[in-house]
C-alpha cells in the first residue's frame, strides 16, 4: 500500500503493535513518513518541529521557541540540518531517550531478543547520528532538559568541543554549579518545590486582637505525606494542634 503524502500516523493497540517483532521499523518504509507512533522515522524534519511547535503558533521553524522531543530519540534521524534553522530556540526537551546512549550491538540484541520465538526476521532502529552532532545543530537552547548521562557528558566536554555556547541552565540547574552532586541536591529541591502543594496543608486561627483568622501552612512527616487524596476516600485526616502553653502563640 502506498501512501506517498503520508507524514504521522499512530497505530496505538493495533494487534500489529504487539505481534510484529519489527513494529518500530515500520515506519522508515514509507516515503514521508516523520512520525510513527509519537516517535521519530529517519525522514523526521521541518514538518515535525512544526508539528510539535503548533501550540505556539509557529508558522515557519524561525518563530519556534521551545520544543518538547522527550522519548524521541533525534539521533535516529537522517539530516539534523534543519535544528539549525531554529534560530529562536531557547528551551528544548530531549530527556526520556535511553536508547540514544546505547550502542549497536545492544539495540541489536534487544530488537533479537523480541523476535525470537515468532519466526520473524528481525530488524532494528539503530542511531544514525552521534551526541556531538546533535548539540552541534542546537547552537541557541539556552535552557536543556535531557537524561543524566547527557547532562554529565555536556558538563565535561562542553567547553572543549565549543557546543551550546549559549546555555545557561541544564535540568533547570545553572551549568556554572559544577559538581555533580551538588546539581543532584538542587535538582531534588526543585522537584521537591514543584510538589510541595501536594503535601502542604493549612489550618485558619483567630489569634487574641486579631479580627480575622490567619493560616498557617504544615507539611506531615513520611507517614502522613504518604497518604493522597482518592475519590474513593477510606481514611479522614485532621491537624492536631500541640500547645504546651495553652497559647495561640505556641
Amino acid at each position: 500500500m502506498k501512501l506517498p503524502n503520508l507524514k504521522a500516523v499512530w497505530l496505538n493497540g493495533n494487534p500489529c503493535e504487539t505481534n510484529c517483532s519489527n513494529f518500530n521499523i515500520i515506519g522508515n518504509h514509507f516515503d514521508q513518513l516523520e512520525i510513527f507512533n509519537s516517535k521519530l522515522t529517519c525522514k523526521a524534519g521541518e514538518w515535525t518541529a512544526l508539528r510539535y511547535a503548533r501550540e505556539q503558533g509557529a508558522k515557519k521553524l524561525e518563530d519556534i521557541v521551545s520544543l518538547d522531543f522527550s522519548g524521541k530519540n533525534l539521533l535516529t534521524v537522517t539530516d539534523l540540518s534543519f535544528l539549525k534553522k531554529l534560530t529562536s530556540l531557547r528551551t528544548l526537551d530531549i530527556g526520556n531517550n535511553v536508547d540514544m546512549y546505547k550502542p549497536r550491538e545492544m539495540l541489536e540484541n534487544e530488537a533479537k531478543q523480541a523476535a525470537e520465538g515468532s519466526g520473524q526476521v528481525f530488524d532494528f532502529i539503530e542511531n544514525i547520528q552521534d551526541r556531538d552532532s546533535l548539540l552541534h545543530n542546537i547552537p541557541t537552547v539556552e535552557h536543556l532538559t535531557c537524561d543524566i548521562i547527557l547532562e554529565a557528558y555536556i558538563m565535561d566536554t562542553r567547553q572543549a568541543r565549543k557546543f551550546l555556547p549559549k546555555l545557561q541552565t541544564i535540568n533547570r540547574v545553572s551549568i556554572d554549579l559544577k559538581d555533580l552532586g551538588e546539581r543532584t541536591k538542587e535538582k531534588k529541591t526543585l522537584d521537591l518545590m514543584d510538589k510541595i502543594w501536594r503535601y502542604s496543608n493549612t489550618y485558619r486561627l483567630v489569634k487574641p486582637g486579631k479580627m480575622d483568622e490567619e493560616p498557617t501552612f504544615y507539611i506531615m512527616e513520611e507517614v502522613g505525606t504518604s497518604i493522597n487524596h482518592s475519590d474513593k476516600p477510606n481514611a479522614k485526616m485532621a491537624p492536631i494542634i500541640y500547645s504546651p502553653n495553652c497559647s495561640s502563640e505556641d
